[in-house]
């Protein structure tokens, strides 16, 4: 079975018909779907997904809460970062100066998701 990792960018994708890669995010989700992908992300990418629902798209809150709703309804595997994970991430960002991913991309999955 394919494993793969959805972040922000990939749920915002599919969820905002006015993003530039919507057609494709749903395409991938599609596919997904169909070949049954064991699809994961983590906590710290759902709060930030709905923050960018929040303030980003035209519908706001009832797109945000819709968000929610649909991943509790998918069955998603959602991974629950720790106190250790949130570290990691922290001495990860500090120790790149050269790049600028986010926090919630800093966290790294330790089972290989």
């Amino acid at each position: 079975m394919k494993r793969a990792f959805v972040d922000t960018g990939g749920f915002y994708a599919l969820i905002s018909e006015n993003d530039v890669k919507h057609d494709t995010a749903f395409a991938v989700f599609r596919q997904a779907n169909c070949e049954r992908w064991n699809l994961v992300t983590t906590n710290v990418v759902v709060f930030e997904t709905y923050a960018l629902l929040l303030n980003r798209t035209g519908e706001g809150r009832p797109k945000a809460i819709q968000f929610l709703d649909h991943l509790k309804a998918s069955g998603l595997r959602i991974e629950r970062v720790t106190e250790d994970d949130e570290d990691k991430a922290i001495a990860l960002v500090r120790g790149h100066a050269d790049k600028i991913y986010s926090l919630c991309d800093a966290v790294d999955d330790d089972d290989g998701a």
